[in-house]
């Protein structure tokens, strides 16, 4: 019997103009975060939903009802913070600990860097963990609410209303006067950039000196993110500026009005998700493409992992939504 050689053809579907959903959620999503190996994300009424492929979602028992607004992974877990000085912590993704913070305060951002998880939440709130279990608060030096913080150049930069906090150890804080609300801060290129109301922006090579750069646009700026050699940040009415050393920034044009909440980084992509079930992604910042999830659903936040973007937020009845879009080949 003869073999034949047969030559077999592959289609590939853009990962990123296709989007599915699953299972909504009884509670609205405020962000996710993707580490070893894991997505996971966090919402209102303590609401932790996880995944090993980012298809199948399990809902995890938090053991809290407080709202939580952001997480992170480090050092083999996973920590997730919020309400009422919220910590909850997980080796596995699958059982959440509380853990004592030392505050009662709202904690809004969490990250892992340099060895240690920081958080920041209001009225100047910052704490600190080197293992994710033992927390220990740290005196910021400001009152206002802390929105954001990040890390680089072995400096922590925190923003928040009216004034940014830097430190090098985690422990001593200096705080600098800013005329904005700053939602959003990354790192790159040697230098600092945060993102906030009237198309603020604000940028720093060493978190001591600031300087207000020239955006061009009043819409207020709710994210940003660094990769490939420049920033992006994203805000209402479809605003989308990039610039390549932070001081100098170009609009870009998106093509949509819908306000833009979160921005990531991966696979070689900026991908941007906002109100309406908008997404817009770019290969190199300049040329945007607009598509859709289907639904007119409210994205919060979207992260990168495994060759997958999951984008994160909350349906009409305020239920929680998870879309997800991956390489395909048929």
């Amino acid at each position: 019997m003869g073999t034949d050689n047969v030559i077999l053809y592959a289609k590939w579907i853009n990962p990123i103009a296709s989007w599915s959903l699953r299972s909504p959620l009884t509670n609205e999503l405020n962000n996710i975060a993707f580490g070893n190996g894991v997505f996971s994300a966090v919402g209102n009424s303590g609401v932790i939903v996880s995944s090993g492929d980012g298809t199948l979602w399990t809902k995890q028992t938090s053991g809290t009802a407080k709202l939580l607004y952001g997480i992170t992974g480090g050092e083999g877990k996973f920590v997730a913070v919020g309400a009422s000085g919220a910590v909850l912590t997980s080796d596995d993704n699958a059982t959440w600990i509380s853990q004592t913070s030392g505050t009662s305060k709202n904690l809004h951002d969490v990250i892992f860097a340099n060895g240690m998880f920081m958080s920041v939440g209001v009225s100047g709130t910052i704490i600190s963990s080197s293992n994710g279990d033992s927390w220990s608060s740290v005196t910021s030096g400001s009152t206002y609410n802390r929105t954001g913080i990040a890390y680089g150049n072995v400096l922590f930069v925190s923003v928040g209303y009216l004034d940014i906090v830097t430190s090098t150890n985690g422990t001593n804080w200096t705080t600098y006067a800013s005329p904005a609300y700053l939602y959003g801060i990354a790192y790159g290129n040697g230098m600092f950039v945060a993102v906030g109301t009237s198309g603020g922006i604000y940028s720093s090579a060493n978190g001591a000196i600031w300087k207000k750069q020239t955006s061009n646009t009043q819409n207020t700026l709710n994210g940003i993110a660094y990769g490939n050699g420049f920033f992006v940040a994203v805000g209402n009415s479809g605003t989308i500026l990039t610039s390549s050393n932070g001081a100098d920034w170009t609009a870009q044009t998106s093509s949509i009005t819908n306000h833009l909440y979160g921005v990531t980084y991966g696979n070689d992509k900026f991908v941007a998700v906002g109100m309406s079930g908008a997404v817009v992604y770019s290969d190199d910042g300049v040329d945007w493409t607009v598509t859709d999830t289907g639904e007119k659903y409210t994205l919060r936040a979207v992260a990168y992992g495994m060759g997958k973007y999951v984008a994160v937020g909350l349906s009409f009845n305020t239920a929680g939504v998870i879309f997800i879009s991956e390489e395909v080949f048929v």
